[in-house]
């Protein structure tokens, strides 16, 4: 009778830790299947790929005759016309015809923008050509039209700054639109010369 009872005691455990088992090996693996064999997360590669995608940002220091200096970022597609319109343009003194406008920056190049007469320190580096290029035809930054750009605008133009684009103002409210960039010419400071070089950067419309 002990040997009986003893038997049946035993058959009932052991058939509940067979019952048990299968339902926990089988929770185990479903929480193991998300990942791979190395325990890594699969979505950990498409993380990669988007870090790779986003753009590099780069810095370069800005120094000389511009109205805001320092350090400014810009991506690759931006040339030097860019990002001195983010330093607030040139000043009235900028040799304009030292700069490339169109040329492209390296990240954490210094570009120094020299005034007319002054000698470039050769210990920084220079975005200006040897030739004082202008803008080639393909990269040609927007010309602005004069007879509707508004101050701020008008100093974006290499060589002209506050005062003379007070004046460009002024003249247009006494004397109506301008009809040729020549008429430049009857602003205080603006000569021949400087008309030639501003006919790359304005319009008239």
């Amino acid at each position: 009778m002990i040997v009986l009872i003893f038997c049946i005691a035993s058959g009932f455990l052991l058939s509940n830790l067979l019952f048990y088992r299968e339902p926990e090996e089988t929770a185990a693996k479903e929480i193991l299947s998300p990942f791979s064999s190395s325990g890594e997360d699969p979505s950990a590669e498409g993380n990669d790929v988007e870090e790779d995608a986003r753009p590099k940002v780069m810095y370069t220091d800005i120094k000389g005759s511009v109205k805001e200096p320092g350090i400014y970022s810009f991506s690759s597609e931006e040339r030097v016309y860019d990002v001195l319109k983010r330093a607030g343009g040139l000043l009235e003194e900028a040799d304009s015809d030292r700069i490339n406008f169109s040329a492209k920056i390296e990240d954490q190049q210094v570009l120094y923008i020299p005034a007319v007469g002054e000698e470039l320190p050769e210990h920084l580096d220079q975005l200006a050509s040897s030739e004082g290029k202008q803008p080639t035809a393909d990269s040609e930054p927007p010309k602005i039209n004069i007879n509707t750009a508004t101050p701020s605008e008008l100093q974006q133009i290499p060589g002209i700054g506050s005062v003379k684009a007070q004046e460009i103002i002024r003249f247009r409210e006494e004397n109506g639109s301008f009809q040729k960039v020549e008429d430049l010419q009857e602003i205080s400071g603006i000569g021949e010369k400087t008309v030639e070089k501003l006919k790359n950067f304005v319009t008239i419309k």
